[in-house]
């Protein structure tokens, strides 16, 4: 696009970043080391020195074919089967507590005995014609790493050997080490895991365990299948564990299962048998463990000298195309997580752009405080060192070298010092004090930076980010984009000649069931004939539709089959192409499940329009926000339904519709389409896959406020993410009439507790709603909503107006009301805790009368509601002071929560779970001094605070803190937190709880 298409010149820059995948794991080469190390956790003396006497192979020595044969001789298959049943009994005897401590020593020797016992036994049947490689020292067979990838991550987290007591310390045995991801795994964790030939944890060929099946014992594997052959690294399975193996693969933005297996086999491993004619080479393809049994913690599954943990265990293994050997831990779980969400459409087809950093998505960040420098080296085919640019405090030319500045800030952190070498195009970023600098610091200040072009030229450019620590070691990682220069050539504006859009709502009165005439019943039809608006056929009615609200009922709810309740509501938006016959689903909240039902609207001869209720569903232990399907089967019913539709009145628009014509080609999904007069953005669409393409599409875009009488000129404009712009033809219209458009005023917002907080379009003075639970029990029965109230008028004082709210991308509220004040409820747990940025309320006039359709609208509003799901996901907070509840947390220590500025309070709950496995999370940048942790219903002082605290080194430069949330001591149920950035040190434990 050249200078004269970008007719207002106000943004340079014009690149779109195509790469699609975070950065990779970045790892100071120094801190890997070369050999697992087992954890002393849990041991006494005595049991550490029985370990030091056992005689072991010299480090980095290979162990032979051989020699395990030569140790066959001496240990017979039936005494390692005798002995890997004295241990899984010990192992039991201790999980139910029924050993002494050095029963429990024993024990745990024992099994490190029989893991070495299984694996010489894997070997000796192997045969001196395997070709796999060796364990090292120190590893038994089923911890040995069965691929470079897992050896890699193994390195850089080496697995510890002792049984933890919960899956929350084994997550922390795992990740305490003293190892630094600057950086953590993302999309580059592919490559890492070997995912391109044989993946985490799993190789053919290639492992110290046995790639062939047991001769004699086990039948070959069908030629038409193949054969994954599964075992956790904390040990091999237990004869009869509850415990299930599952394969799936990825398909269209999901995983989903091709096989699975409860079996386990005589040597605590599972077979998993994949059909070939269910894969192909280019599958992705993972394996998860998971606990079958009631208490879905895990324990007692594994003979070995860990738990699996209180989660799912995953390890992903790439495309399948030969029989494979997978091992399963926590890193492949951890490392799976994240290339699942970055395999997710969202990820897949998002683009960095200009404007919004270099770097096309966030960047996990684990904790470290001794990054030195950030080196930024730009290279590639088509960089351009007359135009390119990169953008710090200030665009920076990358033509000619810059002498080291300082005193500058980037992304938030100050006191930076930059310099830039023109000969090897690098960029140097570090303090000026000379002090290290932590990874949420590299994380900002890389964020931050944005690349620009001020003309554009197609082509390939690239960079490489390199970390240094204080001690001088250094990893890198790099991301490549490409400039686009494709923008229409121009597009043209029409003003479309038509009369004012309004709405009504239709109340279905009660002719819903045959029986129950308020309700209508699974398998029931209301018959919606007699109520269709005059001149509105069934079809043109479905096809004005835009919401449905309705309550739920009947005998599940309400013991009436003739009753609903106002309490468990259901909004609904029609999607665009609603018609006859669509089905779709309506859902609410019921304590800890969410129950619904399916329906659609038919139509038998043409005229008749029916609603149908067709079946039921629910799903326990689920938030509305959160649902995606129902598993089980149960009738609901549904009343007080109210239809929102659209109509067209007489009146002139005072909110025009242009239509705006473009080449489509030259156009991506993602664009956007503006109306604009002057500088004052009146209304817009994104492009989405329908809109682009064609070399003559057309698209309409509708001012969203009605705009006052009198002349008005309109002009639509083209941009995209990279800063192309086009500005079309100027549009002029006059708005005639004298009619009033709404005021909206004294918007306000409360939670459960009626104490309403004022909404406003302030950074640090946002609406904040914190629903704190009033009892310690209730997570299966948390229905939170939100009530919005607030003045609407401006014309008749017995006008009617249609008030919609919208939050999270959806219409979470609607109804119709009277001039003066109002109050509206959502319904329960509709949106996830979290902070949002687009809250937006409307007013349409509905009255008929030359205000009918008259509109006002606030949008682009901060509001941070903070709730207790039952699962909660990452979050992050805004710039004011937060007030965050933690409980459940979906991914435990991988559940990160970013409280942002401001002073923030985390009140920590088991809020109806005393599994203290499920209370976990990590904080990304708690401050001392400003943030602070609550204990719900406990009062925490000095002198109390070491009964309820337990605070140690989580490395370096974090803290865990084992928080008792009775109070009460050992054995009650805890929350783990770890303090990422938050050096621990015995005297600044009560600095964090505020006293």
């Amino acid at each position: 696009m050249s200078n004269d298409q970008n007719k207002d010149a106000t943004n340079p820059i014009s690149n779109k970043q195509l790469g699609s995948a975070p950065l990779p794991l970045i790892m100071p080469v120094a801190r890997r080391s070369t050999v697992a190390v087992t954890g002393k956790s849990g041991k006494s003396a005595k049991a550490g020195q029985r370990d030091k006497d056992r005689p072991e192979a010299a480090q980095d020595e290979p162990v032979s074919d051989l020699s395990a044969m030569n140790d066959m001789n001496q240990l017979t298959e039936a005494e390692a089967a005798a002995r890997a049943q004295e241990s899984a009994d010990a192992a039991m005897s201790v999980r139910r507590g029924e050993a002494s401590e050095e029963e429990d020593e024993a024990a745990q020797d024992l099994a490190r005995s029989t893991q070495q016992d299984d694996a010489r036994l894997l070997l000796a049947q192997a045969g001196s014609s395997s070709s796999g490689g060796q364990a090292a020292a120190g590893q038994s067979g089923a911890d040995a790493p069965v691929s470079v990838g897992e050896e890699l991550l193994r390195q850089a987290a080496p697995l510890p050997g002792a049984r933890e007591k919960s899956g929350a310390d084994w997550f922390e045995s795992m990740f305490g080490k003293d190892w630094k991801l600057p950086l953590a795994i993302g999309g580059g964790a592919l490559a890492l895991l070997g995912l391109a030939s044989r993946g985490g944890g799993g190789s053919a060929g290639n492992g110290v365990t046995n790639d062939a099946a047991d001769a004699g014992s086990t039948p070959a594997v069908p030629s038409n299948t193949w054969n994954l052959t599964v075992t956790p690294a904390a040990g091999s399975f237990m004869a009869g564990a509850s415990v299930r193996a599952i394969a799936q693969k990825w398909v269209g933005g999901q995983w989903q299962d091709i096989t699975s297996t409860t079996t386990v086999d005589r040597f605590g491993r599972m077979s998993l048998k994949v059909d070939k004619t269910q894969v192909t080479a280019q599958d992705m393809v993972r394996v998860v463990i998971r606990d079958t049994g009631s208490s879905a913690d895990h324990r007692d599954e594994v003979a070995g000298p860990l738990t699996l943990g209180s989660t799912d265990m995953v390890a992903i293994i790439g495309n399948v195309t030969s029989d494979q050997q997978v091992t399963v831990n926590p890193l492949t779980t951890l490392a799976a997580g994240r290339i699942g969400q970055d395999l997710s459409a969202a990820n897949i087809e998002a683009k960095a752009v200009a404007g919004d950093g270099l770097f096309a998505h966030d960047i996990a960040v684990w904790p470290t405080n001794d990054i030195s420098s950030i080196g930024i080296r730009l290279d590639g085919p088509q960089l351009d060192l007359q135009k390119d640019k990169l953008v710090l405090d200030v665009p920076l030319s990358l033509n000619a070298s810059l002498a080291t500045v300082s005193g500058k800030s980037i992304g938030g952190v100050n006191g930076l010092s930059y310099g830039y070498d023109a000969s090897t195009h690098v960029l140097t970023i570090s303090k000026s004090s000379g002090a290290a600098m932590s990874g949420l610091d590299a994380r900002a200040i890389v964020k931050a930076i944005q690349y620009q072009n001020a003309t554009p030229s197609a082509g390939d450019r690239s960079a490489t980010i390199t970390l240094t620590d204080v001690a001088g070691n250094s990893s890198n990682t790099g991301a490549t984009w490409s400039v686009d220069i494709t923008a229409p050539a121009s597009l043209t504006g029409t003003l479309v000649i038509n009369k004012q859009i309004s709405y009504k709502m239709l109340s279905i009165p009660d002719i819903m069931g045959s029986a129950n005439t308020h309700n209508l019943h699974t398998g029931e039809s209301a018959d919606l004939t007699s109520l269709l608006p005059a001149g509105m056929t069934p079809t043109s009615f479905l096809s004005s539709l835009k919401g449905l609200y309705t309550e739920w009922g009947g005998v599940t709810i309400t013991s009436n089959p003739n009753t609903t309740m106002n309490k468990y509501t259901t909004v609904f938006s029609f999607p665009a192409g609603f018609g006859m016959d669509t089905p779709f689903s309506l859902v609410h909240q019921g304590g800890g499940a969410v129950k619904g039902e399916n329906f659609k609207f038919s139509s038998p001869d043409g005229t008749k329009l029916l609603l149908n209720a067709v079946d039921g569903f629910y799903i326990l232990n689920t938030d509305v926000y959160a649902f995606k399907a129902g598993n089980m089967v149960q009738s609901y019913d549904i009343g007080n339904v109210r239809l929102l539709y659209q109509v067209t009145t007489d009146n002139p628009n005072s909110l025009p519709t242009i239509n705006v014509s473009y080449d489509g080609t030259k156009a991506s999904a993602g664009d956007v389409i503006s109306l604009y007069e002057g500088d004052k953005l009146l209304g817009s669409r994104i492009l989405g896959t329908t809109d682009v393409g064609s070399t003559s599409a057309t698209l309409d875009v509708t001012v969203a406020s009605s705009l006052a009488a009198g002349n008005h000129v309109i002009t639509p404009r083209f941009s995209d993410p990279a800063g192309n712009v086009v500005v079309g033809n100027d549009i002029r219209l006059a708005i005639t009439g004298d009619a009033v458009a709404p005021v909206l005023s004294n918007l306000r917002v409360n939670g459960e507790t009626p104490d309403t907080q004022p909404i406003n379009g302030s950074a640090t003075k946002y609406a904040m709603i914190a629903e704190t639970p009033t009892s310690p029990v209730t997570l299966s029965g948390l229905d939170q909503n939100l009530t919005f109230s607030g003045t609407v008028g401006g014309a008749g004082a017995d006008d009617s107006y249609l008030i919609s709210v919208s939050m999270g991308g959806k219409v979470i509220l609607f109804n119709e009301v009277k001039a003066g004040d109002f109050s509206l409820t959502t319904p329960a747990n509709i949106l996830a805790p979290g902070m949002y940025h687009d809250l937006t309320i409307t007013a349409t006039n509905i009255s008929n009368g030359v205000n009918n359709g008259q509109t006002a609208i606030v949008q682009n509003q901060t509001l941070g509601w903070y709730w207790v799901p039952q699962k909660l996901d990452s979050l992050t907070g805004g710039a004011g002071d937060d007030q965050i509840q933690l409980a459940v947390t979906t991914g435990g220590i991988n559940t990160v929560i970013q409280t942002g500025q401001g002073k923030d309070t985390l009140t920590l709950g088991g809020f109806g779970t005393n599994d203290s496995t499920r209370l976990v999370a990590t904080v990304s940048d708690f401050t001392l001094g400003q943030d602070k942790v609550k204990v719900f219903g406990q009062t925490i002082t000095k002198d109390n605070l070491n009964t309820f605290v337990t605070a140690s080194a989580y490395n370096t430069s974090s803290t865990k803190l084992v928080v008792d949330l009775d109070g009460a001591g050992a054995g009650g149920t805890s929350y783990t937190l770890y303090l990422q950035n938050v050096a621990y040190n015995p005297g600044n434990t009560h600095t964090i709880f505020g006293v």
